[in-house]
């Protein structure tokens, strides 16, 4: 079968000709600026800082996160990981991006094979007590086994296990990092046989994990007073 050629990708500019009332300036493609709207009223100017990072990413290789927020859409990872996967095609890196500890569309997704045991979830539907706060995706987790647990028993306790899917761009993890609240002394995890205190101080704290060698799997297991 003849091989595809991939398009180059073409530079993005932002375009004086239809700066907004307000001196905001709006982002275009050189290729097809009718394919842009010009939102006058909009004057936060979100695509011409969007473009301006991934030019920074194509030259400089700067690194780009990028929060897609969604509903239904984008559950199971269904829309955000060919977006995820079009952008690493072009601009480069790895990784899945974040992942939450338990998942009600863990079973059908495929960008990550995900398993988990023991958890309390609450969400911005539920009502969470009044001295709990929701992460970045609007939900948290709490273990729900307390106190002394075997962390060398992988099924047992409150435990999340991620596997990387054999899928390009994502069939490795070569950095994990757990994010998490305020902890205190005598919470830590276990992450792939190694022990890490949970005892931030801050209302967001993390973890971070690298290897040389890249990893197939991640194995979390926790333990919380």
């Amino acid at each position: 079968k003849a091989a595809l050629k991939k398009a180059p990708l073409p530079d993005f500019i932002v375009n004086d000709s239809i700066i907004a009332k307000d001196s905001t300036a709006v982002a275009l493609r050189k290729v097809d600026p009718a394919n842009i709207l010009d939102f006058e009223n909009d004057s936060t100017s979100a695509l011409a800082h969007f473009f301006n990072a991934l030019n920074k990413t194509s030259k400089e290789k700067h690194k780009t996160r990028i929060a897609y927020f969604g509903d239904s859409m984008i559950e199971g990872d269904l829309i955000s990981q060919d977006l995820r996967s079009n952008m690493q095609e072009n601009y480069g890196g790895y990784g899945v991006g974040f992942v939450p500890i338990t998942s009600i569309v863990s079973g059908f997704r495929t960008s990550v094979i995900h398993s988990f045991g023991d958890w309390t979830t609450y969400n911005l539907l539920e009502n969470a007590p009044a001295n709990h706060t929701l992460g970045i995706s609007g939900y948290s987790f709490v273990p729900g086994t307390m106190g002394q647990v075997d962390t060398t028993d992988v099924t047992s306790g409150s435990w999340v296990k991620y596997i990387a899917a054999n899928k390009k761009y994502i069939d490795k993890f070569y950095e994990a990092k757990l994010i998490y609240g305020k902890g205190s002394e005598g919470n830590y995890v276990v992450i792939n046989g190694r022990r890490y205190a949970l005892n931030g101080a801050n209302v967001v704290n993390q973890i971070s994990i690298k290897s040389t060698n890249p990893m197939q799997s991640i194995h979390a297991k926790f333990q919380c007073k």
